[in-house]
């Protein structure tokens, strides 16, 4: 990590960890399967495993807070968008494999709440860029996907603002306003 933070990456916060992951060399545009873990304690970073699989670019992450990171969905080298989804483990440095979403979803957001990674909007192969409306979400108990929301964003937009609050709901910015979804 010579050179900054990978262009369009995931980042996320694991207990006393930052989890970078994926993204584009800013210099050759390659997309990369590399993960860094930087503890901010030690101030120290360390080469995670790479994600395995296809090179995914414009996927959803996020964290557990604890140790687990989901990534979701993105698209390929050849810009199809991705059904899969894996689980790390930052503590073993280790990828599990998650059952397949309903559906492909590119460019989508992915949010921890209670105890279920929801993966919210992106759009298939197919509609390149027409977000969809719908929502999966991931419980992690029983390793296994919940049946689909088909209408959770009321518009059909882009959820990169869609987080969860500290009372637990998933809020979104939709113009000026701040929105519980």
């Amino acid at each position: 990590m010579n050179c900054g933070l990978p262009l369009h990456c995931g980042l996320v916060g694991v207990g006393l960890d930052l989890v970078v992951i994926g993204g584009y060399d800013p210099e050759t545009w390659e997309s990369s399967n590399a993960v860094f873990v930087y503890n901010v304690v030690s101030a120290k970073w360390r080469r995670g495993a790479d994600i395995p699989g296809v090179r995914r670019s414009f996927f959803g992450c996020s964290s557990d807070s604890n140790r687990m990171v989901l990534v979701a969905g993105g698209h390929d080298d050849d810009k199809n968008a991705l059904r899969s989804a894996l689980a790390y483990d930052v503590a073993e440095d280790d990828w599990l494999p998650v059952p397949d979403m309903s559906m492909e979803r590119d460019e989508c957001k992915v949010v921890f709440q209670r105890g279920k990674f929801h993966v919210i909007g992106g759009y298939e192969t197919e509609t390149q860029g027409r977000f969809q409306r719908s929502a999966e979400a991931f419980d992690v108990a029983s390793w296994q996907w919940d049946p689909v929301n088909e209408d959770l964003l009321e518009t059909t937009t882009h959820p990169r603002t869609c987080v969860v609050g500290d009372d637990g709901k998933m809020y979104m910015c939709r113009g000026s306003d701040l929105v519980e979804q």
